[in-house]
């Protein structure tokens, strides 16, 4: 690449050469020879310096990339921690609310057995009741078959007073027209 530079730097002043005045011709060619040797000799420097540069430019997009990157990292870890504090909160008021709860079935089921167990006894008092009920009620029917029976003996009873009056007062005006007659 040097050469080629150079030979077409030498091939416009060959060329410049021809149309200079005599005069002037050997001044732009030393100076002309001149930049070339300058050129020659800065060439390697300014292609480190081009490196260096072009590295330098190259890192610097790297930085701002690396910097844009670590801002977005940064706001997308910050976004994380906000849904991380929100699902802890929610975490929180869940776990409460579960605990809560917990404790309304535990009292739930605590009222809920002790109304079985009134429950249980209501039932046993009602099954003696009834079963008293029903001896109550067979005793009235005994009592009401036996004051019928009663009823019945009694008017068995009168009719066979009336009956034995009869035959005693008929047994009497007999042995009173017995005696009558005999008499």
């Amino acid at each position: 690449m040097k050469r080629t530079n150079c030979f077409l730097v030498s091939a416009v002043l060959a060329d410049h050469k021809l149309r200079c005045l005599p005069q002037y011709c050997q001044l732009i060619v030393r100076t002309w020879d001149f930049l070339l040797q300058q050129l020659m000799r800065l060439q390697p420097i300014a292609l480190s310096l081009f490196s260096i540069t072009h590295i330098t430019c190259v890192s610097i997009q790297i930085c701002h990339t690396l910097s844009k990157l670590l801002e977005e990292e940064k706001a997308r870890m910050t976004n994380i921690k906000d849904h991380g504090t929100q699902s802890k909160a929610l975490l929180q008021a869940s776990n409460q609310k579960r605990n809560l709860l917990s404790g309304e079935v535990r009292h739930l089921k605590a009222v809920l057995l002790e109304k079985q167990n009134k429950l249980k006894f209501c039932e046993l008092e009602t099954i003696k009741v009834e079963a008293h009920f029903d001896d109550i009620k067979k005793m009235l029917e005994v009592d009401i078959t036996v004051k019928d029976k009663t009823r019945e003996v009694e008017t068995t009873r009168i009719k066979t007073v009336e009956r034995d009056t009869k035959q005693i007062s008929a047994k009497t005006a007999l042995e009173n027209a017995k005696r009558a007659l005999e008499n």
